[in-house]
């Protein structure tokens, strides 16, 4: 969704994201189906406010999939709350604006601004990249999801397995053998 800065008007422009809506399930198909399995919901409330041409985003965006779990592959649903909290300013580039090499660390508080060229923000852009923010890196259906079994492959999480589990299965057992020479 493209939003037009000079149309935003002085008491602010809400934006209601719903599931069924065409822009919602577009955003969806095209950025998060990719890693995420389907069905996904996405909702939220979103509020712009302009300020000459800064722009203030704010608002929650509900996000519900059905990722595998991390640990013992089985399908659950996850839903999560994502505040979202942005500055937008125009993008000035100078002509002599040379890009210094050294790396730099962000701080907390440089994902909070955002740039758009012209006079258009592009939403999408920006409800993606605050939804990638959010998602953690593994999914588990439970914080002490307790996996599978590594020998024959039982969820641990319905019951113990009969499978005596020793230090000598590890694939790690080789490793001690290694003789390192002395200095």
């Amino acid at each position: 969704m493209q939003i037009f800065v000079p149309n935003i008007p002085s008491e602010g422009q809400k934006i209601t994201l719903k599931p069924d809506d065409s822009w919602t399930r577009e955003i969806i198909h095209d950025r998060l189906e990719t890693f995420l399995a389907e069905p996904i919901r996405l909702s939220g409330n979103l509020h712009l406010f302009r300020f000459d041409k800064n722009v203030s985003l704010s608002g929650k965006i509900f996000l519900e999939c059905h990722p595998d779990c991390g640990r013992c592959t089985k399908n659950f649903t996850a839903r999560f709350e994502i505040p979202v909290k942005r500055h937008i300013v125009p993008h000035f580039k100078k002509e002599s604006e040379k890009f210094d090499k050294k790396e730099v660390e962000l701080q907390e508080e440089d994902l909070e601004f955002s740039s758009y060229y012209g006079d258009e923000i592009n939403l999408d852009d920006i409800i993606i990249e605050e939804i990638n923010l959010a998602l953690p890196l593994n999914f588990y259906c439970q914080e002490a999801c307790a996996g599978l079994c590594p020998k024959c492959g039982k969820n641990l999480n319905e019951g113990s397995c009969e499978c005596q589990l020793t230090n000598e299965t590890s694939p790690f057992n080789v490793l001690k053998g290694i003789q390192f020479p002395e200095k």
